[in-house]
């Protein structure tokens, strides 16, 4: 797992690995009291928010884009849970075939490569066949949080209780 700048902890990635041995024992302890509480630390979801220039002139606030550094302990245990809700909703087939995005060994060149292949199979076999596709930007779907909505999703298919409290707490009163 490649870990980035430090979050408003100040923990530092190469702090992290020289002492991962010291502290794997308590930071097990930290994660699963987490888990079992459905509480994180507000330090973990608290970022230091900072401003990467994207191009054009500097001068012009809109060529900037604001990335948020988060605490690197907090995003190691975002990712194990992120990593055991996918594995749970995968093996309960909750997640269909085509869905390629936030999905491990698929992504838009997977999809893209999946439909040029199936578009030039139907050209190939029938003379005369028209392939119609229509391309939706989603870019701004995810400006809106429907928190309630995946909240009532993932219990239908069964998280619940402190896990399901936790991903509560993980997406709500962030700073």
């Amino acid at each position: 797992m490649k870990l980035t700048a430090p979050g408003s902890d100040r923990i530092t990635a190469p702090f992290l690995e020289n002492c991962a041995e010291a502290f794997s024992s308590n930071l097990c302890h930290i994660f699963r009291r987490s888990l079992s509480t459905g509480e994180i630390p507000a330090d973990w979801k608290s970022a230091i928010v900072l401003p990467i220039h994207k191009d054009g002139p500097k001068e012009d606030v809109r060529n900037y884009r604001p990335i948020s550094n988060m605490s690197l302990v907090g995003k190691v245990l975002e990712r194990i849970v992120r990593d055991e809700l996918s594995n749970f909703l995968e093996a309960r087939n909750v997640i269909p075939a085509n869905q390629h995005g936030f999905r491990a060994r698929r992504s838009c060149a997977t999809l893209l490569t999946g439909l040029l292949d199936t578009w030039l199979a139907t050209l190939d076999e029938k003379s005369g066949a028209h392939v119609h596709a229509i391309l939706l930007d989603f870019s701004k779907a995810f400006d809106r949080r429907h928190f309630s909505r995946l909240l009532s999703k993932l219990e239908y298919y069964g998280v619940s209780g402190n896990v399901l409290r936790w991903v509560e707490c993980f997406l709500t009163l962030r700073t």
